[in-house]
């Protein structure tokens, strides 16, 4: 019988599902059923857990999903402190025991975005892949800073001609400190890299600001202790000073420094 037959019948329907959490090279993989489940060579682990209802994808609302959790759940760990650095994939399978073929299909793929954690259950806001084919595409405008990401597509700067290897002193907080000689405000806008001594995955933390080696991050790192090797790479200002004082990079500079302040159509100052 073909899995669309049993998946619409009364009597013959067993339903399992497999879920499976891709962060990096890392992945989780949990079933909805009592036993362990074997699909393609991988072992999904029974855990308590639930989602919400599938529903035809008309609107990026009905597409996406939330998936709860026991709070115990060692994937509960990459949203604890702050969002990971890297895209969470989730795909969730659908098969029955009763097929003797065990047909698997995919019902659902996309992203976690987020987490919420009560005393119980973590509850994963899940973000279709339907969702990102729906979104508006960016356009540039017409600004006096430059509106390239930096190493990105338009800057074209390689971050690795940037990144400074330091080893890490002390970490407090927010705060890490490095031995490494660098100038009041250098790493502004940059981002700190480093391999997460707990799951090995490469993290990235926004640096806010730093004060010679003193760096203030915009949230936690988890899994970065002392003694660790970290990369540093400088953010940028999108001014044309930094563009080209820091990074030697005019060339590719995108904004319009010229713009004229008097809107030359009328009298209103700004347009």
């Amino acid at each position: 019988m073909s899995y669309a037959l049993i998946e619409t019948s009364d009597i013959s329907a067993a339903p399992v599902e497999l879920y499976e959490i891709t962060y990096g090279s890392t992945s989780w993989r949990y079933t909805s059923g009592d036993v362990p489940v074997v699909y393609n060579l991988h072992t999904y682990e029974p855990l308590a857990l639930y989602r919400s209802a599938l529903r035809p994808a008309v609107t990026k609302e009905k597409a996406d999903l939330t998936l709860n959790l026991p709070v115990t759940a060692p994937v509960g760990q990459v949203f604890l402190a702050a969002p990971p650095s890297e895209i969470v994939l989730l795909t969730v399978y659908r098969q029955h025991r009763t097929d003797v073929d065990l047909q698997t299909m995919v019902v659902w793929m996309g992203r976690i975005l987020n987490a919420k954690y009560d005393e119980y259950e973590i509850e994963f806001l899940c973000e279709s892949i339907m969702s990102s084919m729906q979104r508006s595409v960016l356009t540039r405008t017409y600004q006096k800073g430059c509106p390239h990401v930096l190493y990105g597509a338009g800057c074209n700067l390689n971050a690795e001609d940037f990144k400074i290897v330091t080893t890490v002193n002390s970490v407090s907080g927010v705060t890490v400190n490095v031995p490494a000689a660098l100038a009041n405000g250098y790493l502004n806008g940059g981002f700190i890299e480093y391999s997460d001594a707990i799951t090995n995955n490469t993290e990235r933390r926004f640096v806010v600001s730093n004060t010679a080696g003193a760096i203030t991050l915009g949230a936690t790192a988890d899994g970065l202790v002392a003694g660790m090797s970290v990369k540093l790479y400088p953010g940028c200002a999108h001014t044309m000073s930094a563009c080209k004082n820091k990074f030697n990079n005019l060339l590719n500079y995108g904004g319009q420094p010229w713009i004229p302040s008097q809107n030359p159509f009328g009298n209103a100052p700004i347009y």
